[in-house]
């Protein structure tokens, strides 16, 4: 069957559905940079639909979810860049089945991994397949309520899994990190609305309450600013190229870029920062770029902030 997706994003969500036997159906972004509602079409042989909620700002899930049911989707958020996000009210990862992320770059930073949401029903299926399809009595044996001794053993039983289990030195370590989400996530918000307010840019319009994983802007002369602000060791990034060759998302690929936002960053860096983009901005006119290592680099690699 076919699933549907934006035609801008990360090709891990590709290769997902391509693992599972599945086409991709690619449709194109809008001006909130996630896919447009109004340019979603089905065939005969879709089957499911994955919002992506791209640098942390929510899809808009209401028209999704109305399309969805019209159609009999079955819905399944892509939330890695969005833990936190909420649309109308209501968490991201909660309309469907969530995936997140707990990548270096993502909301919960552990380093790898990270964990699905949806039904109850679909949780203790999920469970059963990460550790290699083992059942006691109808449960899997990663549910912390079952309750069990070395005479049920013989009970066991297997159906279809595989071995993905998460790691409890890294679980440990993202429950210690949680604590200290909001503070975070507040954090990273302050920094990027202080950029926003401050340089020239197009930004993405909101959908919902997002939250800022990563910044990304729209501007002019992109590749000559890119090249203008690294040759004065000035941090910035590009994502990636489009998925899919469609207006909207080629658009975005080829005039982007990401803005630098840590939660270590304060005003003074902030400032700093907004000072010398602004005035690369201002003086756009007098760079070129040359045959030197920094066009190369800009040239034949990708690479993120």
């Amino acid at each position: 069957g076919e699933v549907i997706l934006p035609a801008y994003g990360n090709m891990a969500t590709v290769q997902a559905i391509r693992n599972a036997g599945c086409i991709p159906r690619f449709v194109d972004i809008d001006d909130s940079f996630t896919i447009d509602p109004q340019k979603i079409e089905v065939t005969k042989e879709t089957r499911a639909i994955i919002p992506v909620h791209l640098f942390g700002n929510p899809c808009n899930m209401r028209e999704i979810m109305k399309f969805a049911k019209e159609n009999n989707l079955v819905v399944i958020e892509d939330c890695a860049h969005a833990l936190g996000a909420k649309f109308e009210n209501t968490p991201i990862g909660n309309f469907g089945i969530g995936c997140h992320s707990f990548g270096e770059t993502k909301m919960l930073r552990i380093g790898e991994g990270g964990m699905v949401t949806g039904s109850k029903e679909f949780i203790e299926l999920f469970r059963k397949y990460v550790h290699e399809g083992e059942t006691l009595y109808g449960k899997s044996t990663m549910d912390p309520f079952l309750a069990w001794n070395l005479q049920d053993l013989s009970a066991i039983s297997y159906g279809e899994g595989s071995n993905l289990r998460y790691s409890p030195i890294l679980a440990a370590i993202g429950l210690a990190k949680l604590k200290e989400f909001d503070r975070f996530k507040s954090k990273l918000e302050d920094n990027a609305r202080y950029l926003m307010r401050n340089l020239p840019f197009t930004f993405a319009r909101e959908n919902g309450e997002r939250v800022f994983s990563s910044l990304s802007c729209l501007v002019e002369n992109r590749d000559l600013l890119l090249y203008a602000l690294a040759k004065q060791g000035i941090p910035v990034g590009r994502y990636f190229p489009s998925l899919f060759d469609l207006p909207n998302a080629t658009s975005f690929a080829k005039n982007h870029i990401l803005l630098p936002n840590y939660p270590v960053l304060e005003k003074e860096h902030l400032q700093w920062f907004v000072e010398k983009v602004n005035a690369t901005v201002e003086d756009i006119g007098k760079w070129e770029i040359k045959n030197d290592a920094i066009k190369e680099f800009y040239s034949f690699n990708l690479f993120t902030l």
